[in-house]
């Protein structure tokens, strides 16, 4: 959800409660840092906490350090620490010597600390207070967060949080609009036409333009041979990458990219396709558009540089959010009757939209389910490394071209954050 409104954050409690609106969910183990630029809250980032006694404080602090500074307008950072225990005790600091590394990276940087708290399960506090009167120990309840003025805001505006589980988890519910065994039979029925001719240069454009109309339609879901269609067309590894690039950026590239790098063949059959309504003039204008000057030079050289990097949230091209947002919700949907290899492909894609939006603990919460439905699944193996390395995609990591629940929120209005 984008919104232009303006959200008033005058406290630690008002930014607390922003935070887990940002990243969709309340962290857990979890370091999150918001940059300031100007007294203005802007951009998020989350990672896992570093285990007790890792080594590498300063090669974490130099990563974060290195991360936040994509956020050129930055001069300033805060902290929040999501732990597992609550802070009892005044004399031990939890995480004191990732605090410690961070600080000094942060400065030298030009991005200063301005203000860290701790969040334990029941309790919060801030790192800087010491006044009894102000944080005693443990710390302040957490109800001060949840219900704070500013999280109510943010659910009455329509901001809803959910655990990454039950969020991968909701793919497994059938709801009663899916006929599921319906777009099974249609599965199988368009697999075995489909099968070994996806990469024909004809039959694949046919695949993309009915997954180009989907995404057009949608909300509106795909009737059973459509749906079908595009679970099928998922056990082609050339079609499930270039639907990526289609949602993400557009079909041109998409089919540019897939003829550069070698991955189409001539055409030797016929063109299938499933059984659907006929695209309305408006739908017709716009598939003509997105696949018109197909085999462009020009196209071919773009799409040289942009279809492998665009899988990594790299290249020149910029993500289509809006798109890639229906996409999202229109995977979900044909994930509920996807079996092994097709459900296995839509989890993986679903774990890489929410990389994309630098949602990792989202992410990895797919990509389990893709690998319990295909042990070794390629691709979701390949982001789960990735994951695990604390790789975020790139685009998540730029101001201009990461995802955003809401627009920059000015940070108490002309003032600023001012810290408590």
């Amino acid at each position: 959800m984008t919104t232009e409104q303006r959200l008033s954050i005058s406290s630690g409690e008002d930014i607390l409660s922003y935070i887990p609106h940002a990243v969709g969910y309340w962290p857990t183990n979890s370091l999150v840092c918001l940059t300031l630029a100007a007294g203005s809250v802007g951009a998020t980032l989350r990672v896992d906490l570093p285990r007790p006694g890792d080594a590498g404080l300063r090669e974490f602090a130099d990563y974060i350090c290195s991360t936040l500074g994509a956020d050129e307008a930055a001069d300033g950072v805060l902290l929040a620490i999501f732990g597992g225990t609550d802070w009892q005790l005044k004399g031990r600091t939890p995480y004191r010597e990732m605090i410690r590394m961070l600080d000094r990276s942060l400065a030298q940087a030009g991005m200063p600390v301005r203000e860290k708290w701790y969040l334990g399960p029941e309790y919060w506090r801030n790192y800087l207070c010491m006044d009894g009167a102000c944080c005693g120990w443990p710390g302040r309840p957490l109800e001060d967060i949840t219900n704070s003025a500013l999280n109510a805001e943010l659910v009455f505006r329509g901001s809803a949080l959910v655990d990454p589980a039950d969020r991968a988890g909701s793919a497994v519910v059938t709801p009663s609009d899916v006929d599921v065994a319906a777009v099974q039979r249609k599965v199988h029925q368009h697999h075995a036409v489909l099968a070994g001719r996806e990469r024909e240069q004809e039959q694949f454009v046919a695949v993309l333009q009915t997954w180009e109309l989907a995404l057009l339609r949608w909300p509106e879901p795909p009737n059973a041979s459509t749906a079908g269609y595009l679970l099928a067309s998922l056990q082609s590894v050339t079609v499930r990458d270039s639907i990526l690039v289609l949602a993400s950026v557009n079909a041109r590239l998409a089919f540019e990219g897939a003829l550069a790098c070698g991955l189409l063949t001539d055409s030797e059959h016929g063109v299938a396709r499933p059984a659907t309504r006929r695209p309305s003039r408006n739908e017709q204008d716009v598939l003509r558009r997105s696949f018109s000057r197909l085999q462009d030079a020009h196209g071919q050289d773009v799409a040289v540089q942009d279809f492998g990097p665009i899988l990594m949230g790299e290249g020149s091209s910029d993500p289509d959010w809006k798109k890639l947002d229906a996409a999202d919700e229109l995977l979900t949907y044909l994930s509920r009757s996807g079996t092994a290899e097709p459900r296995a492909a839509v989890l993986t894609m679903l774990a890489w939209t929410q990389w994309c939006r630098g949602r990792g603990s989202s992410a990895d919460a797919f990509l389990q389910l893709a690998l319990r439905e295909v042990g070794g699944y390629p691709l979701a193996v390949l982001l789960e490394e990735l994951i695990s390395r604390g790789c975020i995609c790139n685009w998540a990591r730029n101001r201009r071209t990461s995802w955003r629940r809401t627009a920059r929120i000015p940070a108490n209005g002309r003032e600023g954050y001012r810290s408590q």
